[in-house]
C-alpha cells in the first residue's frame, strides 16, 4: 500500500495518486539482490513517474527508506473544474428559451393572426334644422299668433251678418302655462257667418274710454289697444258658442297696484280686418295688489 505523504491515505500500490487529495504518490522501490545474501550489498533504484531511472544510491542494507524521495519535477495535481460556468449557461439558455417563446408569439400575432374587425362607426343623427322647427301652438283659450289689422278693409258687412251676446263671465286668479290671469267666458251667437274666417275679439279700456295699451304681439291691437282674440270659422248658420274662453295673464294689464273699473267691448271682426258686429260692452271691477 502507499501512504499520501499529505494526508496519510492508504492508496493501491498501482496509485500514482493520492485518491483523497490528489498528491503524487512516490513509486514503489524495486530491490535487487547483488549476490550478498541478508547481509550483503544491496542496489536500491527509484523509478520516477516519467519512466526512467533518475537516481541510483546504493548503502547498506536497512529496513526502509529513511528520507523519502522528492518529485520536484512532477506536474502539480490539476484543479478542480469550478461549477459556475456551468450555472451560467444554464441561465443563459433559460433566458434565450423565454426570448425565443416570446418572438414567436409576437410573430404569431403579426403575421398569422388576423386582424380584428373593427366595430363600424355610429351614424351621427342629422340634427333638425332650425328653420324647419316651428314653434308650439298657442292655447285654444289664448289670442291668435298674429294680430288682426283692425284697419278697415274694402270688404266689409252688407247687413247680411249680425250677432248677439248671449252671456259673459270671468273666472279670476286662474294659472295656465305658468302664468296667472284671468279667463273670461263669452256665450254669443252669429247668423249668417257660415264659413267666414273672422275672430271674436275683446278690447280693454277704463270706463272713462282710457284705452289700456299693450307691447306683446298677440295681445294688441293694430293701434297699441291691449287686446285678445279667438279665431272663428263657423260651420253653421246660425252658430252658437255656447262658453267661448279666453284668458288675459295679469302681467299683461298695464296698471299699478290698485282697484280699478275697466270695460270690455266684445267685438265680430274680419280675419283680414274690419269689423262685422259690435256685440256688447261688459264692465268689470279689476283689483290689482
Amino acid at each position: 500500500m502507499k501512504k499520501c505523504p499529505t494526508c496519510n491515505n492508504e492508496n493501491a500500490d498501482s496509485m500514482r495518486f493520492c485518491l483523497q487529495c490528489g498528491t503524487p504518490l512516490p513509486d514503489a522501490p524495486m530491490v535487487v539482490d547483488l549476490g550478498g545474501g541478508q547481509g550483503g550489498n544491496t542496489m536500491e533504484t527509484k523509478v520516477s513517474n516519467r519512466g526512467g531511472f533518475q537516481q541510483q544510491n546504493f548503502q547498506q542494507p536497512s529496513s526502509g527508506f529513511q528520507n523519502p524521495p522528492n518529485f520536484s519535477n512532477v506536474p502539480p495535481a490539476a484543479p478542480k473544474k469550478s461549477k459556475t460556468w456551468l450555472i451560467v449557461g444554464g441561465i443563459a439558455a433559460l433566458f434565450f428559451l423565454i426570448f425565443s417563446a416570446g418572438a414567436a408569439v409576437v410573430g404569431y400575432n403579426m403575421l398569422i393572426k388576423p386582424s380584428p374587425t373593427p366595430n363600424p362607426s355610429p351614424t351621427a343623427s342629422t340634427s333638425p334644422s332650425s328653420s324647419a322647427s316651428t314653434s308650439p301652438s298657442k292655447s285654444p283659450t289664448k289670442s291668435p299668433t298674429e294680430t288682426p289689422d283692425e284697419t278697415p278693409a274694402p270688404k266689409t258687412n252688407d247687413g247680411s251678418m249680425s250677432g248677439s251676446l248671449q252671456r259673459m263671465w270671468i273666472d279670476y286668479n286662474v294659472t295656465e302655462g305658468g302664468e296667472k290671469g284671468m279667463m273670461i267666458h263669452v256665450s254669443y251667437k252669429v247668423t249668417g257667418m257660415k264659413g267666414v274666417p273672422s275672430y271674436l275679439a275683446l278690447y280693454f279700456a277704463k270706463d272713462n274710454g282710457v284705452k289700456l295699451k299693450s307691447d306683446t304681439t298677440g295681445f294688441k291691437s293694430a293701434d297699441g289697444q291691449l287686446a285678445i282674440y279667438k279665431e272663428m270659422d263657423p260651420g253653421f248658420d246660425p252658430a252658437v258658442y255656447e262658453d267661448t274662453q279666453l284668458f288675459l295673464p295679469y302681467d299683461e294689464i298695464d296698471l299699478p297696484p290698485g282697484k280699478y273699473n275697466l270695460e270690455i267691448s266684445v267685438d265680430v271682426i274680419y280675419k283680414e280686418g274690419g269689423l262685422i258686429k259690435h256685440l256688447k260692452d261688459h264692465p268689470f271691477v279689476f283689483e290689482y295688489k
